[in-house]
C-alpha cells in the first residue's frame, strides 16, 4: 500500500540520516568549519542510490565553543532532517 511504501520511506531516510549525522559527530571538529564538501553532500550507494545528502555546521551565536550539525537525506519525494550541537573543546595547550 502506499501508506506502508510512505512508512518505509520515512525510516530508511532517518536511519541514512543518523549515519551521516554520527560521522560528523567523529569527524574532527577543525574539519567541520568550514566543512569540505565531501562531507557536505554526497550521494548513498546501493541499494539506496536513488538518495542523496547535504549536510552543514553552523557555529551557534553567542555560543563561541558550540556548532549546530544539519544533515537533510532525501530520499523518493520526501526528505529527512535532522540537528543536533556539539561541544568544541578549546585547542590543547589553550590557557
Amino acid at each position: 500500500s502506499r501508506t506502508a511504501a510512505r512508512a518505509e520511506s520515512r525510516a530508511i531516510g532517518q536511519v541514512l540520516a543518523e549515519d551521516v549525522l554520527m560521522r560528523l559527530q567523529l569527524t574532527p571538529a577543525r574539519e567541520l568549519v568550514p566543512m569540505a564538501d565531501s562531507l557536505a553532500r554526497g550521494d548513498f550507494p546501493a541499494p539506496f542510490a536513488d538518495c542523496s545528502w547535504r549536510a552543514s555546521a553552523t557555529p551557534v551565536r553567542g555560543q563561541p565553543r558550540l556548532i549546530e550539525l544539519r544533515v537533510v537525506v532525501a530520499h523518493g519525494s520526501d526528505s529527512t532532517e535532522l540537528r543536533t550541537r556539539r561541544f568544541i573543546p578549546e585547542p590543547r595547550g589553550t590557557p
